[in-house]
């Protein structure tokens, strides 16, 4: 009798395991809501793509057509990472001109493996309002319409979506220091939207944002009433935003937020916040083809700041020879979680393998050797030994070898 027991209570543990499993089960669905920001820096692609690969982001945001070089976005395709590029940012792509829609058309065709419809998208503008910081409403409406023309000619099938607001609460365009306003005041950000998306129907109303971007910063957000923390100051954005979707007829756009991160937040914010965008679903406001979910996609910022970390306690890179740090461990799990580990769909061109000085494809102890004779020298580059490319060779490319030797 008590063997039976036994083993009908170990049967009633597994079975609400595996419930568990399925009712927790990643979706590799999920992975295009996993964003990243570059940063400040150039990338440095031989030692941060596969670390990017692994981290589980479904997209980045590159602020400009040719920031990132056409190889590297060609390789990150490869490895099934949609990008999101601006325009109405970076010469020649600042304000609209006919000679910068035609040089944009030109880079594009120049570079069809960087630009490949399936894993393109755009967006008109960076932070509207501010940069540029003449940018008011009415004008961003006629340079959303003449961008998007340009874009679309190129490929209809492109999305091209919004520029972000940075906050309903804050004052557009931007002055110098930062200001905050009463949500409904004229020159509020909740105006220069609500102005900015009628403009555009007045002039076509089929030329409306494909979807529609935000940041996520806490700037002068309130806190949800009852609530006092940072974090409430976080979900309040968001909703308020798609509150005000819904005053204009948006509630059928995917909303994104092109950046965010911890700065000002307490806690343990990138996991709160991620569980919040994955989970947070309102049948009054939310996209009805994501299940009502208030947000699409969200791109943490930064992967990496400059090369020497100044002001960067939001990167998810470490510093020195390009690992993921704690906070790039909990993104990393997280999308795990929802996402699953993600998958490369095709052979993408090949990396350099870190610690590999003499580019024979195997890390061994001739490339310990290099790094040996030029140790304490100040050499730039692998094939010195200087593994993490900061212009020395130390000990921290010795770690870099040893974690990589064959």
């Amino acid at each position: 009798m008590l063997r039976k027991l036994f083993f009908l209570a170990v049967s009633f543990v597994l079975f609400f395991s595996l419930i568990s499993q399925r009712v927790f089960a990643a979706d590799p669905a999920n992975l295009k809501r996993f964003g990243i920001g570059w940063g400040y820096t150039t990338v440095d692609y031989d030692l941060y793509a596969p670390v990017v690969t692994d981290l589980g982001i479904g997209w980045y945001t590159d602020w400009a057509p040719h920031n990132t070089t056409p190889k590297i976005a060609e390789d990150m395709a490869k490895r099934g990472l949609e990008r999101l590029t601006l325009v109405l940012t970076r010469s020649p792509y600042r304000y609209y001109s006919t000679e910068g829609c035609n040089e944009l058309k030109k880079y594009v065709s120049e570079n069809p493996g960087a630009f490949k419809p399936d894993v393109t998208y755009w967006s008109v503008g960076n932070e509207l309002g501010y940069d540029p910081d003449d940018l008011t409403a009415n004008k961003y409406a006629t340079e959303f319409i003449s961008w998007r023309d340009c874009i679309k000619s190129i490929n209809p099938n492109y999305p091209v979506g919004s520029g972000a607001i940075t906050s309903m609460w804050v004052v557009l365009p931007r002055t110098y220091p930062l200001s905050c306003t009463d949500i409904e005041s004229a020159n509020s950000g909740k105006s220069y939207f609500k102005t900015y998306i009628n403009r555009i129907r007045s002039l076509n109303g089929n030329k409306l944002p494909d979807f529609i971007m935000m940041h996520a910063y806490n700037t002068c957000y309130p806190a949800l009433p009852g609530e006092n923390t940072n974090f409430s100051k976080f979900k309040n954005g968001i909703i308020t935003y798609r509150q005000v979707m819904k005053e204009l007829g948006l509630q059928n756009k995917e909303l994104w937020i092109k950046e965010f991160n911890s700065s000002g937040y307490e806690g343990d914010f990138l996991k709160d916040s991620f569980e919040f965008l994955l989970n947070t679903k309102d049948k009054d406001l939310g996209y009805p083809e994501d299940e009502y979910r208030l947000v699409q996609r969200f791109a943490w910022f930064m992967l990496k700041n400059t090369p020497d970390g100044i002001n960067s306690t939001s990167q998810v890179l470490a510093r020195t020879d390009g690992s993921l740090n704690s906070l790039g461990q909990t993104y990393r799990s997280i999308s795990r979680k929802y996402a699953g580990a993600p998958k490369i769909t095709n052979s993408p061109t090949p990396i350099k393998t870190r610690g590999d000085a003499n580019n024979d494809g195997k890390v061994d102890g001739a490339d310990y050797t290099i790094w040996l004779l030029n140790y304490g020298l100040d050499k730039n580059g692998p094939s010195f030994g200087d593994f993490n490319k900061d212009g020395k060779v130390d000990g921290i490319d010795y770690s870099i070898w040893l974690s990589n030797y064959q």
